[in-house]
């Protein structure tokens, strides 16, 4: 409760009139979110927090935002990850807790840009004042109207420079602040955000002039290193491989945590360095990983000194972590020998991606070794055989060696995603808990409890039904609305869907609103390919296309307006055949290739084909507009 003050729109004194006003203030907002129009590349990150409205402090004032933690709905931090969420936790807290709606946490080394262009749009006739309107179409990222209709929040990507932030009614800021975001899409602006390092730069230089000598950067790069300091971050990376270049441009999802992930990259510097504490710190100030937090103080020290002291320690074999100093038998050689134990199954692919399958239960699953969930697995079975806890270090010279070995001591095999082939016969992952699949051969099909073949399973991935026999697919013509004409262009391009090889027909949905379009889309996508994000918003890049074929048996793409010429291309790439291939980064020559062929749908209101090799590999259907006294909830549906 607040002190009593003036309501300007009654001239009532009192606080429940403000707290009134508030609450209401809150229904609004929520109510008018469209979470489904938020970018899909800002909800495939960790960086969401529900917010919840504060009353005014005098009659006049803006109403307050505060970032509320989505596991435990107390005060989140802007700093703090932990009290972070996914996009989903947050829209699940905002909805438990009835708060206003939920905000997007800014991380350096994301490489996202927050431009907050404040009183500038009305929120009556939607008109954008001239001077915030040049900036968004300078810009051309994608842009959301902030919770009053007041405001715009435009995102992109790039580095923002060093020095100001705030400035009259433009804000930038690229770490430590949380952008409110509510789905309402300025209208012409993309749908995800866009790479605008040039502009960006350009709009901090107009706005705030140079910059203060005494400003430290947040985050430096491979090309501002020392002669020497490249040399031995290019040993680094031909010694360490993928996990020293990961954390070096800054990616430390196989670690529990960003700290873990530097205490590991100062424990990979200090063995390029000779265990040079200066030098660690040098290199370490040009990585990816590198942050405000780095240089904040604990105690006499910093963290980023403690932190190098420690990878040190650990090193070195002191027991100051409870590690034990027996150099005959290191944690990291326990880590291998808890695989040999347990029969872990190693091998590559003919990427030279290294994999493991490994026990569950009864069951096997099949992880890349450097994927977070196969290091969850090693971490714990070390606890359950020793008691103690296994530490980023030795964890990752633990994997670097277990990577060797599948590279160069064990088979090559092929691995698979939802769908695979052997001997003849086909396999689907029913992606259950149990690890059942379905065979399919020329004399039927039955479930299996294994497959004779490797299958890989991203986080994203979500379980097919159980199969009972003696269906039929007329049972599925009520829940597709298309014509009885098209109804079997839909049947083959499902039936194409379960396919191991390609080249595979494009799905396009076209229809005015009330067409359920994107109803029709989901169903036929969770038939072959249920995934946590089932329909997707148009890809960034190419990069960000081809991570999602890596990750997905079946793309959908939902409500597009427009398809630029680079999209159309890699579209058509991707459903008849094609690697995309970019240089790995932090590396002169050496390339990562992502090489997929997948089944794709798209849906529109608008014919969306503008070009004639994306048209001759689609298949075009027509939903109906549904009448409204056949309409019903989709819950129902």
């Amino acid at each position: 409760m607040i002190a009593p003050t003036p309501d300007p729109d009654t001239g009532n004194v009192g606080g429940s009139q403000i707290n009134g006003r508030f609450e209401s203030e809150t229904q609004r907002i929520r109510v008018d979110m469209r979470p489904d129009s938020i970018p899909f590349a800002l909800k495939s990150l960790k960086r969401w927090v529900a917010w919840r409205v504060l009353p005014p402090k005098k009659a006049g004032d803006k109403f307050g935002k505060r970032p509320v933690n989505p596991h435990s709905g107390k005060p989140a931090s802007t700093t703090n990850e932990a009290t972070w969420g996914t996009f989903d936790e947050a829209v699940a807290r905002m909805q438990q807790d009835a708060l206003a709606g939920v905000g997007f946490v800014f991380v350096a080394k994301d490489r996202l840009v927050g431009i907050d262009l404040d009183h500038c749009r009305n929120p009556e006739t939607c008109v954008i004042a001239p001077w915030a309107l040049k900036i968004i179409e300078r810009t051309s990222s994608y842009a959301d109207v902030s919770p009053s209709g007041t405001g715009v929040h435009v995102i992109a990507s790039g580095d923002l420079p060093r020095g100001g932030r705030k400035k009259d009614k433009i804000e930038m800021y690229c770490d430590g602040r949380f952008f409110t975001m509510t789905g309402h899409r300025v209208d012409g602006t993309p749908g995800e955000p866009q790479e605008r390092s040039g502009v960006i730069a350009e709009l901090h230089r107009e706005v705030f002039g140079g910059v203060p000598s005494d400003v430290r950067p947040l985050r430096a790069t491979a090309g501002q290193l020392a002669a020497g300091d490249a040399d031995l971050v290019m040993a680094a990376e031909s010694e360490l491989g993928e996990g020293f270049r990961a954390l070096w441009r800054g990616d430390h999802s196989s670690y529990p945590s960003q700290s873990e992930g530097d205490l590991a990259l100062c424990g990979m510097l200090g063995r390029i360095t000779n265990r040079d504490p200066d030098a660690i710190d040098r290199l370490f100030r040009h990585s990816g990983l590198m942050r405000v937090k780095w240089d904040s103080r604990r105690g006499k020290s910093s963290y980023g000194h403690i932190t190098i002291r420690k990878a040190l320690q650990e090193s070195s074999g002191d027991n100051s972590d409870g590690d034990s100093d027996d150099t005959s038998n290191t944690i990291a050689q326990q880590l291998v020998q808890i695989c040999e134990a347990h029969n872990v199954d190693l091998f590559h692919d003919d990427r030279q991606e290294s994999f493991a399958t490994i026990p569950i239960g009864e069951h096997r699953r099949t992880y890349r070794l450097r994927d977070h969930a196969f290091r969850r697995w090693l971490s714990h079975e070390f606890y359950k055989s020793t008691g103690r806890v296994a530490s980023a270090t030795p964890l990752n010279d633990a994997c670097n060696l277990l990577t060797a070995r599948a590279t160069f001591d064990a088979p090559l095999r092929n691995v698979y995603l939802r769908i695979g082939e052997h001997e003849g016969a086909t396999y689907l992952d029913l992606g259950d808990e149990d690890g059942n699949v379905v065979e399919v051969t020329k004399s039927g099909w039955r479930v299996a409890p294994r497959a004779p073949i490797p299958f890989r399973r991203p986080p994203g991935m979500r379980p097919l039904p159980m199969p009972i026999p003696g269906g039929s697919i007329r049972a599925l013509r009520p829940f597709v609305n298309c014509s009885d004409d098209e109804w079997p262009l839909i049947l083959g391009w499902l039936i194409g869907g379960f396919r191991v090889h390609g080249p595979f027909a494009i799905l396009v949905i076209l229809g005015e609103h009330g067409s359920a379009k994107s109803t029709l889309a989901r169903v036929l996508k969770r038939l072959i390919d249920p995934n946590a994000a089932d329909l997707r918003t148009t890809p960034i890049d190419s990069r960000d296309l081809m991570i999602g074929a890596s990750n997905c048996w079946t793309l959908a793409f939902d409500n597009l307006s427009y398809i630029k010429q680079w999209l159309s291309d890699d579209l058509c790439r991707l459903a008849t055949g094609g690697g995309f291939t970019t240089r790995s980064l932090y590396t002169n020559d050496e390339e990562s290739i992502f090489d997929s062929t997948r089944p794709q749908l798209l849906n529109g209101i608008e014919d969306i084909i503008g070009r004639s090799d994306l048209n001759d590999r689609s298949i075009r259907i027509e939903a109906p507009r549904i009448p409204e006294e056949r309409r019903k909830a989709e819950k129902q549906f």
